[in-house]
């Protein structure tokens, strides 16, 4: 029993060590309040620096967010809304 129990110790100890390292690897390579990427391409530009990076990223998910607008002159726009609103919606048809 004493050895089996040695054995088990071992190889915990072993799986300790490489968990710790692990972590503390990852630690090195992740840094937090970082950005996962040191640059990105906008346009025919490419942006280094992180504020702007941050900057370009916030402007581009936002306007990923933004409602489209229907414009009612538009019969494609019009179709689309039409298609799309529920039967019990008013101004069905």
């Amino acid at each position: 029993m004493a050895r089996w129990i040695s054995s088990l110790s071992t190889i915990q100890d072993f799986h300790d060590e490489q968990e710790k390292a692990f972590w503390s690897h990852l630690s090195q390579i992740y840094k937090r309040n970082t950005l996962p990427f040191p640059k990105i391409v906008v346009g025919t530009g490419i942006i280094s620096d992180e504020q702007n990076i941050t900057e370009e990223l916030f402007r581009y998910f936002s306007d990923l967010a933004k409602v489209s607008e229907i414009d009612p002159s538009n019969p494609h726009d019009i179709q689309v809304e039409m298609e799309y609103r529920a039967p019990n919606e008013p101004g069905w048809l």
